[in-house]
């Protein structure tokens, strides 16, 4: 069998939005003999992976130095195991050099990776001299994967060649994610699988809520994978407004519980900020809403219309006006809210995880085979 070594990160803050990491990660723990180089080793063993492990500890990443110093630990590691292939999904520079073919999981814009934002009137030296070495990375892998169309031509354009790049949506487990029976409840449940973040649509959906709730007291907003601070911060804010009713947090939870969630509410929420990391990278939340028969209301990017349709398993919105008359309208509409949620679910099947592991395993064994 061959042999896998991977390396992957993931943000404690952000368990929730992990499912994407465990599928991937599952899909190579079924099909190869694989060792997973981490900072989580707890988390992914309770996922119930069939690995080895090792345990990576990183420095936090406000320096070239600290970029350099994280690969040295990874290069470190790699030299003591056996593998026929290197797969990255973390912010590592490729200092080091590698005998075996480099195959790059990508899902979020290298402009995240070194925190520079569009909105800054320019790029830092130092955030130059990073991005240039994350570009040169990426041209030394063998082959890359990135999670949408807009992510591949952001690449491309800063020079690393196309034919060494393929892009593959999210996958979702169709066994896991399914629509249950109807409810019978009182309230209207929105649910965002997701912090509660300025960046996530929070104005927005404050100022919807604040006008459904003299409309119908029913209609509850929820959101569920905060962390602490956010706690902290919010909860004061929404009783002031009379609003800690209507709109609910939950912390962080284990993305097997996710289900259980969706299961209680009748529409999907997705608000991204408009900028070039969500401009690029799709959010997991939408194909599990589709998967769970959920309606979706996202706002106007082109990684929500891409799989949302306004009209057909969602609604595009804009405003905290445009929020409150697409609840309204498929609250009301009974018949609009199952033709969009029948088609969710169709949607659904076009990434259900079979077919993206089956994607997926063609491209490992081609690069396997060369």
């Amino acid at each position: 069998m061959m042999k896998v070594a991977f390396v992957v990160k993931i943000n404690y803050e952000a368990i929730i939005s992990t499912a994407y990491h465990v599928n991937i990660l599952r899909f190579f723990s079924k099909n190869y003999d694989l060792t997973v180089l981490t900072n989580a080793v707890s988390f992914f063993k309770k996922q119930g992976l069939r690995a080895k492990y090792v345990q990576l500890h990183y420095l936090p990443f406000p320096s070239i130095s600290h970029y350099l110093i994280n690969d040295y630990i990874i290069n470190s590691k790699l030299r003591k195991l056996d593998y026929d292939l290197l797969v990255i999904w973390y912010d590592s520079l490729l200092s080091f050099p590698s005998k075996k073919p480099v195959f790059r999981l990508v899902d979020i814009c290298p402009y995240q990776s070194i925190g520079y934002s569009t909105k800054d009137d320019r790029i830092r030296f130092d955030q130059r001299i990073i991005f240039n070495m994350f570009m040169r990375s990426f041209k030394k892998s063998s082959f890359i994967l990135t999670v949408s169309p807009q992510l591949k031509q952001f690449l491309v354009d800063y020079g690393v060649p196309e034919h060494k790049i393929r892009w593959l949506p999210h996958g979702v487990d169709l066994e896991r994610f399914r629509r249950m029976e109807t409810r019978k409840t009182k309230e209207y449940i929105l649910i965002s699988t997701v912090q509660f973040l300025q960046n996530r649509g929070s104005d927005i959906i404050i100022e919807g809520m604040k006008k459904l709730s003299t409309l119908d007291k029913n209609i509850k907003f929820v959101s569920v994978g905060n962390a602490e601070k956010q706690f902290r911060k919010w909860n004061p804010v929404l009783r002031k407004m009379k609003l800690e009713n209507q709109i609910i947090l939950y912390g962080v939870v284990d993305n097997k519980k996710i289900p259980e969630f969706l299961a209680k509410a009748d529409i999907g929420v997705s608000f991204l900020e408009k900028n070039e990391y969500y401009d690029k990278s799709p959010p997991q939340k939408l194909f599990e809403y589709m998967a769970m028969g959920l309606p979706t209301i996202a706002n106007d990017l082109p990684t929500h219309t891409q799989f949302i349709r306004d009209g057909y398993n969602g609604l595009i919105v804009d405003s905290a006006e445009e929020l409150v008359e697409a609840v309204l309208k498929l609250k009301n509409d009974q018949k609009l809210y199952e033709r969009m949620s029948k088609n969710a679910l169709k949607e659904a099947k076009k990434y259900s995880l079979t077919k993206i592991e089956e994607k997926l395993k063609k491209y490992v064994e081609s690069l396997l085979n060369e």
